[in-house]
């Protein structure tokens, strides 16, 4: 008979797991050894290592546990891994991590780049792109550090989706381009305008000086005209070169 059985110490409760034979004579139970053994630090480990595993089975990061030496395979993924992908567990165990990633990605040379670098440091980050069960593309930031498993040396990733981050940065720059060509547009455009408003006016402001030079051929009623004109032309030929100064201080 074997069971479990909890006493109080001085340290706090022990845990034992105690071993009952019994000894027969003639069919009869003439004695029984008895055995315990403690084992309230390997059930305080089991309790922490469930803990951990309810962690890992909660984290909304996707969870991979990899062999270190090469060829690479998969021994465990988390729910959430397995949700980013659209895979079952038993169908990316057993695979390389790159077996999901798109190309241009070399396996080999990538996987030992890994190793490589977690030879040198705590642990390795990356980027890459991971594609689902549908199709569907993945941005996705990669964490690896080493790990010891029960299998022996191990490499834990943690995989974060980064799509929405990456999406949102692709606008952002479209956004950016479309601004900045848009700005390019405008400032092409003042100085054609500009360029077309300008050779006119000083024509006009050309013409005008020349007829004012002639005094005594023009009459005082047109002097007064032509004064006029030009006065308005030069306001205008001002204003254009504000609107060029404005332009440029915009355009930095």
């Amino acid at each position: 008979v074997r069971f479990n059985i909890t006493l109080p110490s001085e340290a706090g409760l022990r845990h034992f797991e105690t071993t009952y034979l019994p000894h027969k004579r003639g069919g009869r139970v003439i004695g029984m050894t008895a055995s315990a053994i403690d084992i309230t630090e390997i059930r305080a480990k089991n309790d922490r290592l469930q803990v951990y595993e309810q962690m890992i089975e909660s984290m909304s990061e996707g969870v991979v546990l990899a062999s270190r030496t090469l060829p690479e395979e998969i021994h465990y993924v988390n729910p959430a891994m397995e949700r980013l992908l659209g895979r079952s567990a038993s169908e990316i165990r057993g695979q390389e991590l790159l077996r999901f990633a798109e190309a241009p990605y070399h396996h080999e040379s990538f996987a030992a780049a890994v190793r490589q670098e977690l030879g040198e440091r705590d642990a390795f980050r990356a980027e890459l792109i991971l594609t689902g069960a549908s199709g569907r593309r993945i941005d996705a930031a990669v964490k690896a550090s080493l790990i010891e498993m029960p299998e022996g040396p191990g490499i834990l990733y943690i995989i974060t989706d980064v799509s929405s981050i990456k999406e949102a940065e692709r606008l952002a720059q479209a956004e950016r381009d479309r601004a900045t060509f848009a700005t390019a547009a405008k400032s092409r455009f003042i100085a054609h305008v500009s360029h077309e408003i300008r050779n006119p006016l000083n024509a006009m402001l050309g013409y005008t000086e020349l007829l004012l030079d002639h005094e005594q051929e023009v009459p005082p009623a047109m002097r007064e005209m032509l004064s006029h004109i030009g006065g308005a032309g030069r306001g205008l030929l001002r204003l254009v070169g504000e609107v060029l100064d404005l332009e440029q201080i915009e355009a930095g």
